[in-house]
């Protein structure tokens, strides 16, 4: 060059680019320039897999799983779309690493499609089912005014156990909820006898307690039955207006709510759960869902007693996922409500849905850890189970 002077420029994606005059004095001269990073490479997974990706309001044009490279630093939003399922979205805080940044989602199904029933008005293996729960291995158990009083059937709804008539399970008179504890036992509310049976794994009474009467640990056709991560047993003691919570070997622990429309107070409370927090989750057939930390004390509520969305309708079962969406049986808008857990609708399936579909009646709900949803219909005298659309 005929000038000492020029003008060196260095550019490379995800690094800040560099812009220097230079005096070139001697005939040759190394310098060492340090970029400086802009973004890093965030990789981003989902279950299921094949999920569109987009940064900050834009689609990348990739699927999960893949590699987002260069994201800039600071806060940015990722959501992640796939028919049938409910958007995904959080806010990521992307900082310097020398790794890939991980982001796991697990989607939820939006639209469902019948799998499979049974039962029903002409074949009737049910009289009246009124529960469901679903144990650790994946087996359902139905609740029923039948001889069997509890069915237990593999994942499947193929086949079903519990026929030996010497099990003490048959001497329930009305069950009308069941819950499960850590150890694999059973429980179940008995709405006309006011007690809460527990059963061991093979269907064997190993406790019983509760009875209609005037006591604080006394029931009045409970319903709903719940358990927590320490084992203590909760139970929406209906005709009462309360929830009633024991030890799990019967053992009154405490009580809490009355007649009324306050917080607190209850309307014929019908299904309970216990979601992840050990937050207690009760909803009553006045409409409204109220949570409750595991002493009693009032955290939230919502719902209201309406035909609309997210508005119920006399509901009676209500369910938690593994992810901790809220399924309630809308039973008077003929419909399965799903909720995320801060309260917003997800889902709507049944005759009030934007599905439509064949759901009458439903008084409980159950979800297992695949995504489908089991729908106790007691006056259809059927149990329908439902997945997610291939469409």
């Amino acid at each position: 060059t005929t000038s000492p002077k020029f003008t060196l420029e260095i550019e490379k994606e995800g690094y800040a680019p560099v812009k220097k005059d230079k005096f070139l004095m001697d005939p040759s001269e190394t310098e060492a320039i340090a970029l400086q990073s802009t973004g890093r490479t965030v990789k981003v997974s989902s279950v299921p897999p094949g999920a569109r990706v987009f940064l900050d309001g834009q689609d990348t044009g990739k699927v999960t799983a893949c590699e987002l490279p260069y994201v800039p630093y600071g806060e940015r939003r990722i959501r992640l779309a796939i028919d049938n399922y409910a958007d995904w979205e959080q806010s990521l805080q992307v900082r310097e690493g020398p790794d890939p940044l991980p982001v796991s989602a697990v989607l939820t199904v939006r639209n469902y499609a019948l799998f499979q029933k049974i039962g029903g008005t002409l074949n009737k293996p049910f009289k009246f089912p009124k529960a469901i729960a679903i144990d650790k291995s994946g087996n359902v158990y139905i609740a029923d005014e039948t001889d069997y009083k509890v069915r237990r059937y593999d994942p499947e709804l193929r086949t079903f156990g519990w026929s030996d008539p010497s099990l003490s399970i048959r001497k329930l008179d009305t069950p009308a909820g069941i819950a499960f504890d850590s150890q694999g036992f059973m429980y179940v509310t008995d709405s006309v006898t006011s007690y809460v049976v527990k059963f061991d794994r093979n269907g064997r009474q190993v406790g019983r307690w509760g009875k209609q009467g005037a006591k604080t640990s006394d029931l009045n056709g409970p319903t709903g039955i719940a358990v927590d991560a320490n084992n203590d047993i909760y139970v929406a003691d209906s005709n009462d207006n309360r929830v009633v919570k024991y030890s799990s070997t019967g053992a009154f622990k405490k009580a809490w709510g009355k007649q009324g429309a306050g917080r607190g107070d209850f309307y014929f409370p019908v299904g309970i759960v216990i979601d992840s927090s050990n937050e207690v989750v009760v909803v009553e057939k006045g409409g409204r869902l109220q949570k409750f930390t595991s002493e009693g004390v009032f955290i939230s509520e919502f719902g209201k007693s309406r035909i609309g969305d997210d508005e119920l309708n006399r509901p009676q079962g209500l369910s938690l996922d593994a992810e901790g969406y809220l399924y309630v049986a809308d039973t008077g808008n003929n419909r399965i409500q799903k909720f995320s857990p801060d309260g917003k609708l997800i889902a709507c399936l049944g005759a009030g849905g934007p599905q439509g579909g064949p759901v009458s009646g439903p008084v409980a709900v159950a979800a297992n850890d695949k995504g489908a949803i089991f729908i106790v219909e007691k006056d259809s005298h059927r149990v329908q189970e439902f997945r997610v659309s291939a469409k």
